[in-house]
């Protein structure tokens, strides 16, 4: 009977350890608010190589790690120029984000030590000395990703195929050279140095399909995820092709969430959960007395409390930090508020600004219009008065009789008034 109530207490132990299990982990997906960003690129659709997986990689790449809460850039089938434009464009955009990812699928080469990118419309016919000026170093993105400081960087490349490139082919070295990563930096290749890789025979290639099967595995950190990678890979192609990676990453990162303190702690209360129910099966076994029994139960039952305090003060600071956690995002969300009403303030200033500067200048236009217009009421009052004195002039000489005259000896007087000479009035008396 004692057996029997121990059994269901323990059964109920593990109810709860599980459900503190599944409460860390939903804390902890709320804690990483880390900003993630990833250019993905496939090229595959060359003339003179086309490629069959590069596209169907990329678009599932990309949309596993929007699934995983990147900000993705995707681009397929890029040509040098437009391939150097989103290479600027993911440069630009890079310092704001703490998790930086770039993949690409496609025709990879390396020249003297040198690994190069291939864009979709370069010509396999030319020399080795334009390759630099046709082709996307890889280098220049990993000098892009290594500016900022404190950052994870991730750099795959599944771009290590035959030499595309006639002129050179023989001269070239196999597969892609080794690159040097910075501080913070995992580069991955589908291949070992100096070595091909298969394209695939399904949708997409050997390396990309274990990678898409992996990248969402919970609780793996990148180095973890990239050894399953290479166990698929090894296994599917019997070891002729060996995934390789150089990691100088300073902390740990897992693409579907790492396993916090909290999750490790009730993954070793449930570990000895366990072996309690192992030792009490055990003891079921070696224990023939009662009493025995009796003292074992005791034994059992006081670790199982000691468990299940310890599962209280585990809720309580999970519950302190989902507090603290709310508080934050609506202080947050006070702030954005905040800002928006002080921006939506600012431009109404501004357009008041705008419409009193309209207003300032329509009054000194009608102003000008006003002192036009008065100059012209003088000039007209003067032209009326000129009008009245001759009106006046007029008259008077209507009311007079004038008879004309001619002058007999004497000579013609010149009169004074400029506008015209009139002839010699006589006027009678």
């Amino acid at each position: 009977m004692h057996t029997q109530s121990l059994l269901l207490i323990l059964k109920r132990s593990l109810v709860i350890f599980a459900l503190l299990i599944l409460s860390t982990a939903i804390v902890h997906a709320a804690m990483d608010n880390r900003r993630r960003l990833a250019l993905v690129i496939g090229n595959g659709d060359y003339p003179q190589s086309r490629l069959k997986n590069p596209e169907n990689d990329a678009e599932d790449i990309a949309d596993k790690l929007e699934s995983l809460g990147f900000d993705v850039m995707l681009h397929t089938d890029l040509a040098r120029k437009q391939m150097r434009r989103v290479v600027r464009q993911f440069g630009r955009k890079a310092p704001n984000y703490d998790v930086i990812l770039f993949y690409f699928a496609g025709h990879g080469v390396q020249l003297e030590g040198e690994n190069y990118l291939i864009p979709v419309d370069v010509d396999f016919d030319i020399m080795k000395s334009e390759l630099q000026d046709d082709a996307v170093r890889a280098n220049t993105i990993l000098d892009i990703m290594n500016e900022a400081d404190d950052k994870t960087n991730i750099f795959i490349l599944d771009a290590c195929r035959n030499n595309p490139f006639r002129s050179f082919s023989r001269s070239a070295s196999r597969g892609l050279a080794t690159l040097e990563s910075g501080v913070g930096t995992l580069i991955a290749y589908a291949t070992a140095p100096g070595s091909t890789a298969e394209d695939g025979s399904g949708r997409n290639g050997t390396y990309t399909q274990y990678l898409l099967e992996n990248l969402d595995k919970p609780g793996l950190t990148v180095e973890q995820m990239m050894k399953r990678v290479r166990i698929g890979v090894l296994k599917a192609t019997r070891n002729r092709q060996v995934p390789w990676e150089n990691s100088s990453l300073r902390g740990d990162f897992c693409f579907a969430g790492c396993e916090t303190s909290e999750q490790m702690r009730a993954r070793e209360l449930a570990k000895q959960n366990r072996v309690l129910q192992e030792k009490l099966m055990q003891t079921q076994q070696q224990l023939k007395s009662s009493t025995q029994i009796n003292q074992e139960n005791v034994r059992l039952s006081a670790q199982i409390e000691k468990l299940k305090r310890n599962y209280q003060d585990v809720q309580l600071e999970n519950n302190a930090r989902v507090h603290k956690l709310t508080e934050i995002q609506k202080q947050k969300a006070d702030l954005e508020h905040k800002i928006k009403k002080e921006k939506s303030s600012y431009k109404e200033q501004i357009a008041l600004q705008q419409q009193l500067n309209e207003l300032q200048q329509q009054k000194q236009q009608l102003e000008q219009k006003m002192l036009s217009a008065l100059q012209a009421n003088a000039a007209n009052e003067e032209m009326l008065e000129e009008l009245e004195k001759l009106k006046r002039e007029n008259e008077l000489l209507k009311q007079q009789r004038i008879t004309y005259q001619e002058p007999v000896a004497a000579p013609r007087p010149v009169y004074s008034r400029k506008p015209r000479r009139s002839p010699t009035l006589m006027v009678s008396p």
